[in-house]
């Protein structure tokens, strides 16, 4: 479902000096394309596709200028206002026809894009539905349960310690790992992000949330040997109690 209540940047851009001249309002909704063609979001705030491609900012540069879309607090975000709509109305344009670019960014980093022109008339009634298409390279969004739950700490109340993962590609080549102690469990989230990898098939070697046992990092659960779709979208994995160690 759509809503007009987007955030509205006004800017009059003058060209020339006739008191004829029109002025329209462009609103850009927005939605994401994966590398398999897949979309993600219907451009309306009940299903925006931002979590789906971990965005959690969209910036449009129009007519030269870069308006930045906000949440209701002020903060870069991927949804505007408090409605949460994936959208952006830019206001007070004189009539005539626009470049613009769509960038949604991943904790800082560009993985989405689109760019297009626009026709602009007199009125608010100028809009544009727009897919964004995922960048390559681009971090992974991996996320995790712990035996079906969210949590960091292992079912005896033990604390996890870290999340280690390696991930191999085509080759058997290991393209990116963490230390053995892995990196936080994150209580937020329960999810973290591989370095930049070009989109594409991978294998997941290990997902381990470990504990440390008498200074070493020991396995507590795990998923071994994954096949791994790089796609530009979030991915979920379910870890099991540990078992083999996930030996390669």
């Amino acid at each position: 479902m759509k809503t007009t209540a987007l955030l509205a940047a006004s800017l009059v851009v003058l060209a020339g000096c006739s008191s004829s001249a029109s002025y329209g309002d462009v609103t850009f909704y927005w939605n994401f394309r994966d590398a398999s063609g897949t979309q993600h979001g219907d451009f309306g705030r009940t299903n925006t596709g931002c979590s789906d491609a971990v965005v959690d900012e969209v910036d449009v540069t129009f007519a030269g200028h870069v308006f930045q879309v906000q949440d209701a607090s002020g903060n870069p975000s991927c949804e505007a206002g408090s409605q949460r709509v994936p959208g952006i109305t830019v206001s007070n344009f004189r009539a005539g026809t626009y470049d613009f670019t769509i960038r949604g960014y991943r904790s800082g980093a560009l993985v989405y894009e689109q760019t297009g022109t626009i026709g602009v008339h007199g009125g608010p009634d100028n809009s544009r539905d727009v897919t964004l298409d995922a960048l390559s390279p681009q971090s992974i969004p991996i996320y995790y349960t712990l035996d079906g739950v969210q949590r960091c700490v292992a079912a005896d109340g033990t604390p996890i310690t870290g999340i280690n993962y390696a991930i191999y590609d085509a080759n058997n080549v290991q393209v990116d790992a963490t230390a053995a102690t892995g990196v936080a469990c994150d209580p937020n989230s329960f999810g973290l992000l591989t370095r930049d990898l070009p989109l594409g098939n991978y294998t997941l070697g290990h997902l381990q949330a470990v504990t440390l046992v008498g200074g070493a990092p020991q396995s507590v659960y795990e998923v071994c040997e994954q096949p791994l779709s790089h796609l530009g979208v979030a991915l979920d994995f379910n870890l099991l109690p540990s078992a083999s160690g996930c030996v390669r």
